[in-house]
């Protein structure tokens, strides 16, 4: 009797702050029921049916081993979810870090190229160089390295 009043204040008051935390308690005030139903099958009246209260003690520990498991896991699942969010985020902390240190290492590899081939257009002479080529004119530009390097010792040995 004091099941039903219970679950007759839960209904109209509504005590719960979320939905789940009231069809919890349901669903726990509704096995209770069952559970308690069970048991009138152990007095002293049913006693001659050692078959029936074998089927109904096993069908009650059914039922008491799914309430537990359930109220095990609407506390556990939170928790677990919580912990792979907490590992799903340090592991693309680790692989962002990762993909910026292979960045930062291409990155100082091209710059490290890029300074290598400018000390080496430094080393060459003036008239090796791109740029010198728009100074000069018409067939010139088409004369190989040789022909340039006879030219300039020609004209340093002028007097």
């Amino acid at each position: 009797m004091c099941q039903i009043i219970q679950v007759v204040y839960l209904g109209y008051v509504k005590p719960y702050d979320t939905r789940a935390e009231y069809y919890l308690d349901l669903f726990n005030e509704a096995f209770i029921f069952v559970l308690l139903y069970h048991t009138m099958f152990f007095t002293d009246n049913n006693t001659e049916q050692e078959y029936m209260r074998k089927v109904i003690g096993i069908s009650m520990i059914f039922f008491t081993v799914a309430v537990v498991l359930i109220n095990l896991s609407i506390i556990v699942i939170p928790g677990v979810k919580k912990a792979i969010l907490i590992c799903r985020k340090r592991w693309l902390i680790r692989r962002a870090r990762k993909l910026e240190e292979q960045k930062n290492k291409r990155l100082s590899l091209k710059l490290k190229a890029e300074k290598e081939r400018l000390e080496a257009e430094k080393l060459k002479p003036r008239f090796w160089r791109d740029e010198d080529d728009s100074e000069l004119e018409g067939p010139i530009k088409e004369e190989t390295i040789a022909v340039r390097l006879a030219r300039k010792a020609m004209e340093d040995n002028k007097p």
